[in-house]
């Protein structure tokens, strides 16, 4: 469960996002007995550099690793990537369950602008679309579980940011 200044921070970004004519982020609803929560993290040190990824489950308040991976040489967007597909593997498919990561362009590829890449023959609006293979497996892994919600929240957890460090 997010801690009351991660709560209070998020708060304050969705007024941000609503003053500023933004799109407003979707606040996560509180976990419950029956969802399951899971907080994907991954990030590189130097960017791009040594990578690394992890899924935590909330478990009686506390959170668990419940998986954990490197790359020698791989980027930012790619590790976070990496620990949405993961923790998406490791929830049950007909369980209801949110995935919460700090990074809105995961959110974005689950729930948006990756179908419509998918439209347009993989094939973003501009530039060349980048790690598309990751791309490919997030949207599939999302489509094969549909109880599943992905939520963007600011930061989640120091801790966990620096741990997947």
């Amino acid at each position: 469960m997010p801690s009351h200044s991660a709560t209070r921070h998020l708060t304050s970004a969705n007024r941000f996002l609503r003053r500023s004519g933004r799109n407003r982020t979707r606040r996560p609803n509180p976990p419950t007995a029956s969802v399951r929560t899971f907080y994907a993290e991954g990030s590189c040190s130097p960017n791009p550099g040594h990578g690394t990824w992890r899924v935590f489950e909330n478990v009686g308040g506390r959170r668990t690793l419940v998986r954990s991976g490197e790359e020698l040489l791989s980027t930012s967007p790619r590790m976070q990537l990496t620990a949405a597909i993961e923790a998406l593997l490791v929830t049950p498919p007909d369980a209801p369950s949110v995935i919460i990561t700090n990074d809105r362009n995961v959110v974005g590829a689950v729930t948006a602008w990756a179908a419509k890449w998918e439209a347009r023959g993989w094939k973003p609006r501009k530039g060349k679309p980048e790690n598309l293979d990751l791309v490919k497996a997030v949207l599939e892994a999302a489509r094969l579980r549909p109880q599943v919600r992905v939520v963007w929240q600011s930061r989640a957890r120091d801790e966990d940011r620096l741990a997947a460090r």
